[in-house]
C-alpha cells in the first residue's frame, strides 16, 4: 500500500495552518496561505526527496469544520487513508474545543491503520506551548509536536519523527528503483 514512499497527510480545521505547514516541510510554496476559511479546496501533493532516506510524499488537505464535514470529497478521504501517517494539526493559540476532539475522534476510528500524531501549530514561543500544553495533551497524544510553521519552531523535530516510519523494506525498494 504504501511502497518505497513514505506518505504524510495534513488534516484540521480551517486556518490551523496546515497550508504553511505543508509549504516548509515541502520546501515550497506550492499550498497558497489565506486568512479565508475553506481557502484550500483540493488536494495538493508534493514529494520530498531530501527529509528522509526514502521519498516523502505530502498531502495538504482542506480544512474540515461541522460546516464542510458532509462535503469531504472521496479523493480527500482516499488521501487521508493511502497515508501512513496523518497530522491532525490545530491551532495552538486557541483552546481545544469540542470539534478538534469530535474531528480528531472520527478521524481515529476511519484511520485504524495509520499513525495519527498531534501537531499544535502557531506554537510561536514558549509561553503559548506552555499555557497550552494541558489542552494538547487532553487530545490523548503521548507525544504531541509544538511548532511554528510560519517560524520554523521545531519542524525538523516534526520531520526526524517520520524516520520512525521508514522501513528497511522501503530503503531497499527505493535503492532498487535508482538503479
Amino acid at each position: 500500500m504504501f511502497g518505497y514512499h513514505l506518505k504524510v497527510s495534513l488534516f484540521g480545521r480551517p486556518n490551523s495552518g496546515k497550508s504553511t505547514l505543508f509549504n516548509i516541510l515541502s520546501n515550497e510554496q506550492r499550498s497558497l496561505v489565506s486568512p479565508t476559511p475553506h481557502f484550500t479546496r483540493d488536494v495538493i501533493t508534493s514529494k520530498v526527496y531530501e527529509a528522509l532516506p526514502v521519498p516523502l510524499v505530502l498531502s495538504d488537505t482542506p480544512g474540515v469544520d461541522r460546516l464542510a464535514r458532509g462535503s469531504i470529497s472521496a479523493f480527500h478521504e482516499q488521501t487521508l487513508k493511502d497515508s501512513k501517517i496523518v497530522l491532525f494539526v490545530f491551532d495552538s493559540q486557541r483552546d481545544v474545543e469540542d470539534e478538534d476532539r469530535e474531528l480528531l475522534s472520527s478521524r481515529r476510528k476511519l484511520c485504524r491503520d495509520q499513525t495519527i500524531m498531534v501537531v499544535a501549530n502557531k506554537a510561536d514561543n514558549e509561553e503559548i506551548i506552555s499555557e497550552q500544553t494541558n489542552e494538547v495533551f487532553s487530545l490523548g497524544d503521548e507525544n504531541p509536536h509544538f511548532v511554528s510553521a510560519k517560524n520554523g519552531l521545531n519542524i525538523h523535530d516534526l520531520l526526524e519523527s517520520f524516520r520512525e516510519f521508514v522501513t528497511p523494506e522501503m530503503q531497499e525498494e527505493y535503492k532498487a528503483k535508482l538503479s
